[in-house]
């Protein structure tokens, strides 16, 4: 992921354990919980968040946050290799025959994550 993605990561994560963190003073406060018993109302770690939030798509619409990854087909992949090396290139045939391993020695994406937070959409390939 990118720099700006793993902020907005970051962010919504500060968010999510500020508001579980509040409840359970707040709850704590008002005797609803014990002290003692406040053990099993913990925090996510940010990876179990990120993969609380990939799966669980009511955690998921709480927190105000998507996470949406998917596989890029061939052709895609191959529209991405096309931008990046033919279009620069003159000198390259614009109909060249290669596969998946072209694609995968050039460093070609496989997949496209797009994350939501707070209606700022980012898209990034990997």
């Amino acid at each position: 992921m990118n720099k700006k993605m793993n902020d907005i990561l970051d962010e919504a994560h500060r968010v999510y354990e500020r508001t579980v963190k509040d409840s359970i003073d707040r709850a704590t406060e008002e005797g609803i919980l014990k002290d003692d018993h406040t053990e099993g109302y913990s925090v996510l770690s940010r990876e179990s968040f990120i993969n609380r939030i990939k799966t669980d798509s009511e955690f998921s619409e709480w927190c105000g946050l998507k996470i949406k990854e998917r596989e890029l087909n061939f052709h895609e992949r191959r529209r991405i290799f096309m931008d990046k090396f033919i279009k620069d290139n003159p000198l390259f045939d614009q109909s060249p025959q290669f596969g998946v391993d072209n694609m995968d020695d050039a460093n070609i994406p496989t997949k496209q994550i797009t994350i939501t937070y707070n209606n700022k959409t980012i898209e990034s390939y990997e």
